[in-house]
């Protein structure tokens, strides 16, 4: 499971690089008071662990449907772990493609109180390479509580980026933000890259 955090904690900065400066306006403003900033974050984070919650479950009962017990199964999970490995690098190196993020869709609603669950649901459900190492995780555990703390453990993680959020619009350099995240999700890409490898190398062995 601590694996799950690192994963969190690691790509969650890139989340907050591609995603921040669209979020920052709806939990800052010049009339908004730090008890509604707290409210509107709290909910965004809600959100965000009830998805995942849900995720949890449903990476397991497909893990149990696609793999089961087959003798395949350390090979496939494996194969999946080096193909969104890669991915998740080449993600991270590739700094002069510009990312939109998807939360800009939110604009459009009028209740306010809508607004943070909606950004909750939304990039939870965001799935970038990240994500799918998540749901692979998630499906490769032998029952459903496990499954589902695979997602808290990454909720957690990436939570960590989130909570400081309304004090981001004070930062001048945001290319400091990209850099970290660049750095840090290349590094979460290296690791499930390993994991992928030694898995079929010990099914092999």
């Amino acid at each position: 499971m601590t694996e799950s955090f690192i994963l969190g904690l690691t790509t969650g900065s890139a989340c907050l690089a591609t995603c921040g400066m669209t979020l920052v306006p709806y939990f800052v403003s010049g009339n908004t008071s730090s008890k509604r900033v707290s409210a509107g974050l709290s909910l965004f984070l809600l959100s965000r662990l009830l998805v995942y919650i849900i995720l949890g479950a449903v990476a397991w009962y497909l893990g149990q449907a696609l793999f089961g017990e087959s003798t395949f199964r350390p090979y496939i999970l494996g194969t999946f772990y080096i193909i969104f490995s890669v991915l998740l690098i080449v993600y991270a190196i590739d700094k002069g493609k510009k990312r939109g993020c998807p939360l800009s869709i939110t604009s459009g609603i009028e209740k306010k109180f809508l607004i943070p669950v909606s950004l909750g649901i939304i990039s939870s459900l965001s799935f970038c390479p990240a994500m799918l190492i998540a749901v692979t995780n998630s499906a490769s555990q032998n029952n459903i509580t496990a499954s589902i703390l695979v997602f808290v453990m990454f909720f957690t993680g990436t939570s960590v980026w989130f909570m400081p959020l309304p004090l981001l619009s004070m930062i001048k350099n945001r290319q400091i933000i990209k850099t970290i995240a660049m750095f840090a999700t290349a590094i979460a890409g290296a690791i499930y890259l390993f994991r992928g490898v030694t898995t079929i190398i010990k099914s092999i062995l």
